[in-house]
């Protein structure tokens, strides 16, 4: 009887699953001794250790043995099916002789024959490229029937064409590229449309945009919210954000602070800010200079802190209000206003030729014909006690002339 030394190995390409297994052992006599010949060789797999039916089997009708060694390819002259999803064990006849005992089971080398669909696996680690040409379904309960699509997670769907659900729960994409990026029953119905987590949030026009937060509605093609709660979008282009945000006029921008619930962006190419405790619009990195909109108010308030403020003395008040007298006052309205409303008030360059102040000679803020009224009025109210104590004076010397004409 011949003894058989056997070693298993697995030829694998990460391409394409070859069906073949590379078997290789050692053949010496009784005694021991590495034989040189040839023989034939046949190879059955069976279900159990002992008995029952082979499931496959091979001859190799001519193998070659030198000091001992011999090689094969399993499968080279019957197909190899997959027969690797349960346990099984490999039986060896060399020549006319019986199948040599006991037979090997095929252990964990040949399982990775199973590569090539790899159901059933559990666990894992990938280290390099994976490629998937196919569709793909992570997670439990999903469905995933869109051409080229992907979906991740728990009962989620990816029905549109290159849509994307990236995880969560009860997520829906059922647009041509459609995403969901994650969150819990979120809707990207719309082409385009994006959804990237959150709850309950929808994306269903063309090109719009959900970020997160929860209960949000962008319905407007190419419309935004990028997060909030109970916002509603559906102007097209329009940008909505806040809390109870109701925009429904295109390209425009609604805020909402939550403190008011209806329809507040119902025209378009509207900036609407709705914010209860006021605004502040600050122009440098240490919000010193700008302007604010107080709770309440209808008009900005200029920021005018004496401490943030560098100081250049008194002006002389009768020199402004001098200037101020040769400074033509007109009405006018805007070329480009196509209302054409009248307001007063004199022009830029005027006003900056008169007293040099502001940022240029086209523009006047509110601050500086403020200063230039009241120092006029203050030059007006000396000159008013002025003329008063004048005429004080004249009033005294005109009875006194009366009462010397009486004599």
């Amino acid at each position: 009887m011949k003894r058989l030394l056997l070693v298993l190995l697995l030829s694998a390409n990460a391409m394409a699953i070859p069906r073949l297994v590379n078997y290789q052992g050692q053949l010496t006599s009784p005694t021991g001794t590495p034989l040189d010949t040839t023989v034939a060789m046949t190879f059955n797999i069976w279900p159990t250790p002992t008995g029952g039916v082979s499931v496959w089997t091979e001859t190799h009708p001519a193998v070659s043995v030198t000091n001992g060694l011999f090689n094969v390819q399993l499968g080279s002259i019957t197909t190899l099916t997959d027969l690797f999803s349960v346990n099984r064990w490999l039986g060896i006849a060399i020549q006319d002789d019986p199948e040599m005992t006991p037979r090997e089971q095929l252990l964990s080398v040949v399982h990775a024959y199973r590569v090539g669909t790899v159901d059933g696996a559990s666990g894992g680690t990938i280290s390099g490229n994976v490629n998937i040409s196919g569709k793909a379904n992570i997670g439990s309960g999903n469905v995933n029937s869109g051409s080229f699509a992907f979906v991740a997670g728990q009962n989620d769907t990816a029905s549109g064409p290159f849509s994307t659900v990236s995880g969560g729960f009860g997520n829906v994409t059922s647009a041509n590229s459609a995403t969901v990026g994650g969150g819990f029953g979120n809707s990207a119905s719309g082409t385009d449309a994006t959804v990237g987590g959150g709850s309950g949030n929808t994306a269903s026009a063309n090109s719009a945009t959900a970020s997160g937060g929860s209960g949000n509605s962008a319905s407007g093609v190419a419309s935004c919210i990028p997060g909030g709660a109970n916002n509603i979008c559906s102007g097209v282009g329009s940008f909505t954000c806040g809390n109870n945000a109701h925009s429904i006029g295109d390209s425009s921008f609604v805020f909402n602070d939550g403190r008011y619930g209806g329809n507040i962006g119902g025209q378009a190419r509207r900036f609407i800010v709705i914010a209860s405790d006021g605004s502040f619009i600050h122009t440098n990195s240490t919000a010193t200079l700008g302007a604010q909109l107080p709770a309440n108010a209808t008009a900005w308030v200029a920021i005018c802190d004496s401490t943030k403020k560098n100081r250049y003395g008194q002006v002389n008040t009768s020199e402004v209000l001098s200037k101020l007298s040769h400074i033509p006052i007109e009405t006018w309205s805007y070329k480009d206003d196509p209302n054409h409303v009248k307001h007063i008030g004199p022009m830029a360059q005027d006003f900056y030729s008169a007293f040099h102040v502001g940022e240029s000679d086209t523009t006047i803020s509110t601050l500086d014909p403020d200063g230039v009224a009241l120092a006029a009025i203050q030059e007006l109210a000396k000159q008013v006690k002025q003329l008063q104590s004048e005429n004080t004076e004249l009033r005294k010397l005109v009875e006194q002339t009366i009462k010397l004409g009486n004599k």
